[in-house]
């Protein structure tokens, strides 16, 4: 569990909580001085022994490994957007049939599925 070290503004001594992160929210609404039970408490965050850990991940280049297989195929997408606009090419559902982009939002999911795997309505 976490421990959080919040500093009295009345009477400026420490105090250390020790609450799960599910019930942070509720605690620090209740939370008091355990010196002079004011409720004018402040977080001190540079003193607070809190960690973060992301699960098989030691260093950051193996955090943007992980992130960058996770969002493959966005990042792949995104690169074929900025071609398009950069070649002047046509965006892909022009050259698999004659309907518009109105046309094609306006397609359900069925619709959509049909209109790219023959290129009509």
């Amino acid at each position: 569990m976490p421990k959080y070290n919040f500093e009295c503004e009345k009477c400026g001594e420490s105090t250390e909580f020790s609450w799960m992160l599910s019930e942070y929210d509720e605690q620090i609404k209740k939370a008091k001085c355990c010196h002079c039970n004011s409720k004018k408490i402040y977080r001190d965050y540079q003193s607070d022994d809190i960690r973060c850990s992301v699960k098989d991940v030691k260093t950051v280049g193996q955090l943007a490994e992980k992130n960058t297989r996770k969002n493959k195929g966005k990042i792949n997408e995104e690169a074929a957007k900025k071609e398009e606009e950069t070649n002047n090419q046509k965006p892909w559902y022009h050259s698999q049939g004659k309907a518009s982009r109105k046309e094609i939002n306006k397609m359900n999911a069925k619709q959509k599925r049909a209109y790219i795997m023959k290129g009509e309505l």
